[in-house]
């Protein structure tokens, strides 16, 4: 009996060990299989994760698009499909979002004077075109696809023969019967569309956007409308003159009478000495018509035009996420600009709960980072999808992170640090590491990382220069061998240790 007993224990910590190295296993992909991509749509399903984003085919001007299938546990692509439509190019507007039904998934692109709604088979892996919209030598602009009571819905507009916006709501049943309604308001002709949702039963909230169209002393407003399924306003909220709100990236229902809003608003950059569109969020009641809180969650000094960003829901309860992408913290002069994915974990009261910067950097050259979409992962983690830029070329980009923040993957650090203390500020893994070490550097600043060769001759090089922030140090360059690493900071050595660097995968 003791020795059966001790014979499950072992064996239940094998099979803990290897659960634990399988999730331990660094989440972080740059997909290299087309000259230029980004992530737009995130998605998952209980197989796989799905990315889709713009990619440039091989010798083909045409921008089309690449749907990946990605393995949940390692990242790795298992299916790759690119589709482009000749002559023409293709744009996502800002529609971010991805029905589900059954086998079948749908989203949107608009190409000029067309959208179209696609639907991508998973079981057969069969990509066609559900319906089309389409204004002919009229360009359309998409923002949103969503399935509300049995009927797909796409918000968007379109440029008539007399230069009028025209904002609309497309509605095709499941019979293929299809209905086009427009989006007013009782106080303003609504000239740009927006986002909807299901608020409650019989209920749905909308956004939408107006300008006074005076170039210099442009004026903007957002409304927010309850609308009954006839798409009948119930009541409306505009954000205030003063605000000059620009547009609603994502909307998130608390309840019946609530919800929290992204928003870009019309800011100063003091870097570039122009206008510059930040992400704020806003917590509404639609009912008593008023503004609970909003915040800034990008850099008050300088503010990072970004279209696309995302809010999610977290999986503990009264959290929320918000991602977007700003200027490093450091940044006070142009020729010192990087750029960040930048992600804020808050209570649902707006109190920050944590926020953290990620980049990835090559061979000493800090890169332009973006996030655009994110979504809270069946597993309780959060999948982020975006792109980093080099040289002009944009590589699609997933992230996998933690409640915490910190890139998935197995945190035990080897560094051998001169205080205890270090270890609690930050964390280094992999090793040995093959392609990227990453480094996650809590409330600490000013920190400067040096790989040498075994004859002391300095390889690579970081600067980890401000707090709270997540690296990807790309190293793959470096031949396979020890090195060592070895953690400055303000002069003074505070840790090092023995890189082993493994092939790359």
């Amino acid at each position: 009996m003791p020795f059966r007993y001790h014979f499950l224990l072992l064996v239940s910590a094998i099979l803990i060990s290897s659960s634990e190295r399988v999730e331990a296993q660094a989440f972080n992909k740059i997909y290299e299989d087309v000259s230029q991509s980004l992530v737009i749509y995130l998605t998952e399903d209980e197989q796989f994760y799905y990315s889709i984003g713009y990619s440039e085919n091989f010798g083909a001007p045409e921008l089309g698009f690449a749907l990946r299938t990605i393995d949940k546990k390692t990242g790795e692509v298992v299916r790759f499909l690119y589709h482009t439509i000749p002559d023409s190019w293709m744009f996502h507007g800002r529609c971010k979002k991805v029905v589900h039904l059954g086998t079948k998934m749908y989203f949107v692109y608009k190409v000029f004077d067309t959208i179209y709604i696609y639907e991508y088979d998973k079981a057969t892996y069969k990509l066609s075109v559900l319906d089309t919209i389409v204004h002919n030598d009229n360009p359309v602009f998409t923002w949103d696809i969503q399935h509300i009571n049995n009927k797909m819905l796409v918000t968007y507009e379109y440029l008539d023969q007399n230069d009028s916006i025209q904002a609309k709501i497309f509605e095709i049943d499941q019979f293929g019967n299809k209905k086009t309604f427009d989006i007013k308001t009782k106080e303003e002709t609504i000239q740009l569309a927006g986002l909807i949702r299901e608020l409650s039963p019989g209920k749905l909230v909308a956004t939408g956007n107006w300008s006074n169209q005076d170039a210099n002393n442009l004026k903007m407003r957002i409304v927010i409308m309850v609308m009954d399924t006839s798409y009948n306003v119930i009541s409306e909220w505009w954000t205030p003159i003063q605000d000059n709100a620009f547009t609603v990236a994502d909307v998130i229902i608390l309840n019946e009478d609530e919800i929290l809003a992204m928003l870009q608003l019309r800011n100063y950059d003091y870097i570039f000495e122009s206008g510059a569109f930040p992400h704020f969020v806003y917590r509404i009641n639609l009912k008593d018509r008023k503004v609970l809180w909003k915040k800034n969650f990008t850099l008050p000094e300088s503010r990072y035009t970004t279209s696309l960003g995302a809010l999610t829901k977290g999986n503990q309860e009264d959290t929320y996420f918000m991602c977007s992408s700003t200027y490093a913290k450091d940044i006070k002069k142009l020729d010192s600009i990087v750029t960040v994915g930048r992600v804020v974990k808050f209570w649902s009261n707006g109190n920050v709960i944590w926020q953290r910067d990620y980049m990835f950097t090559k061979e000493g050259i800090q890169l332009e980072n973006n996030f655009n979409n994110m979504i809270a992962t069946m597993d309780g983690h959060y999948l982020i999808g975006g792109e980093t830029v080099h040289n002009g070329a944009s590589k699609a980009w997933l992230v996998k992170i933690n409640e915490n923040g910190h890139i998935l993957g197995d945190t035990t650090s080897s560094v051998q640090w001169e205080k205890e203390d270090w270890k609690n500020y930050i964390t280094i893994y992999p090793n040995p590491v093959s392609d990227v070490l990453y480094i996650n550097q809590e409330d600490i600043s000013e920190v400067e990382y040096s790989l040498s060769d075994m004859t002391g001759k300095e390889v690579a090089n970081y600067a980890g220069t401000v707090a709270f922030q997540s690296t990807v140090w790309d190293i793959s360059h470096l031949v396979e061998g020890q090195y060592l690493l070895t953690i400055h900071r303000r002069g003074k050595i505070i840790g090092s240790t023995k890189i082993i660097k493994a092939g790359s995968r």
